[in-house]
């Protein structure tokens, strides 16, 4: 079933759509899905926070396509065999996401003493550790998954990922029993809430950030109390590869 669903050339080659929805939902095994799990749901929280439960599913919709087409395109020059599995490009997403974020309220972060780096470099040097550190996995799925994070964050990809705010409370004013039975059991940020929350929050979310001259682009302008929890410790290796976190499947 992995085989199957899993991403690579195939997609655009066989037009094999179904491999952008599943790829990120399928893993290798319960430790691949628990390392995953282990780095994306805090930052997954708070990002659904202040965006919203519905928002928040098209986000990850908008990313896992993106991320996906660019591995395919690349995959079908450089290594046609290779598939890849897992959620670790989500985690890379949000990490640039919330780094960017941050960058604007600490452009510089101390390491030690005096040492100093540039807040954008966090996520590359964890992608670049991790890559030591688990050298099977995908170092293209998940620098591809930073660099539309980034994008996310700097509002270029708001066209695809903004659905009108008056539509979605017209959608949960309607479905509200509904809401509230999932509520009883899943975790559910209602667009109403999340409003409230963006009001009142010194964090503001690019998808929804006013600028300086009051277009929806200034999202470098807006701190993110949220970035502080984004440093998952998984990452990839050139290109192809098989292991943990976007791993390749040709050897599993």
């Amino acid at each position: 079933m992995n085989e199957s669903l899993a991403l690579n050339s195939r997609l655009l080659t066989n037009f094999e759509l179904n491999r952008l929805t599943w790829y990120p939902m399928l893993h290798l095994n319960l430790l691949h899905l628990g390392l995953n799990l282990w780095a994306f749901v805090p930052l997954l929280s708070s990002f659904e926070l202040s965006n919203g439960t519905v928002r928040t599913g098209v986000v990850l919709n908008v990313l896992a396509t993106l991320t996906g087409l660019a591995y395919a395109l690349i995959g079908l020059v450089f290594f046609p065999d290779a598939s890849v599995l897992g959620s670790s490009a989500w985690v890379f997403s949000f990490m640039g996401y919330f780094t960017y974020l941050e960058q604007s309220a600490m452009p510089t972060t101390s390491i030690t003493g005096n040492f100093k780096i540039p807040t954008w470099t966090k996520p590359f040097i964890v992608l670049i550790v991790t890559a030591i550190i688990l050298p099977g996995s995908s170092f293209l799925g998940h620098l591809l998954g930073l660099v539309f994070g980034f994008l996310l964050a700097m509002g270029k990809l708001k066209f695809m990922v903004e659905p009108p705010g008056k539509v979605i409370l017209w959608i949960e004013k309607r479905i509200d029993f509904l809401i509230k039975l999932i509520q009883q059991k899943f975790y559910y940020v209602k667009e109403a809430d999340a409003i409230e929350i963006r009001k009142g929050e010194s964090q503001s979310i690019p998808l929804h950030a006013v600028g300086p001259s009051g277009s929806g682009a200034g999202a470098a302008s807006r701190p993110a109390a949220a970035a502080a929890s984004a440093s998952p410790k998984k990452s990839g290796n050139p290109f192809q590869g098989q292991g943990n976190v976007l791993g390749n499947t040709d050897s599993n």
